[in-house]
């Protein structure tokens, strides 16, 4: 009677920490809480931010040193410390966005999720088109667009309104 299990599926994601770097092109996953210090040390030059607090408009803001980053559904994002306390502005969150989306894409068929820890490195690309995104139009912030794609992929089927006499 109480012993029940639950029908609902598991989802293995929802437990590590995922720090994205999209401008060196890596995705480190951790199965546990890890400080922010110790990723930050690795990494000079780099801040870690939450992906949940970036708006357009706003400025950029570091999680605390003293912090420990926990198994969440969104992405901690390692950027350069030139973006610390900056405006964000249309443009770095596309480009941002763009880069993300691109990891994710490449390690989505990774099977390899349930070793501790994890760092791939992807091809990033220095042509002249990734920096140029004049008139680029967001329409969707940082973390639905990421987690959305690399859940579902890009496709999006079109729904409309059905209106009843």
């Amino acid at each position: 009677m109480g012993n029940t299990s639950s029908c609902s599926p598991s989802n293995s994601s929802s437990g590590v920490v995922k720090i994205l770097a999209p401008f060196t092109g890596t995705l480190e996953v951790f199965s546990k809480p890890i400080k922010t210090s110790q990723i930050v040390s690795q990494n000079s030059g780099l801040f870690i931010t939450d992906s949940t607090l970036l708006q357009i408009g706003h400025r950029v803001t570091a999680v605390s040193p003293d912090e420990f980053l926990r198994p969440r559904r969104h992405l901690y994002l390692l950027l350069p410390t030139d973006m610390l306390y900056s405006v964000l502005t249309h443009e770095e969150l596309a480009l941002i966005s763009e880069k993300a989306a691109e990891i994710l894409n490449e390690n989505r068929h990774n099977h390899l999720k349930k070793i501790f820890r994890r760092r791939n490195s992807s091809s990033v690309k220095d042509d002249n088109h990734h920096h140029d995104h004049g008139g680029v139009e967001i329409r969707e912030t940082l973390e639905e667009k990421v987690l959305y794609e690399s859940k579902y992929g890009s496709w999006r089927p079109g729904l409309e309104t059905i209106v009843e006499s």
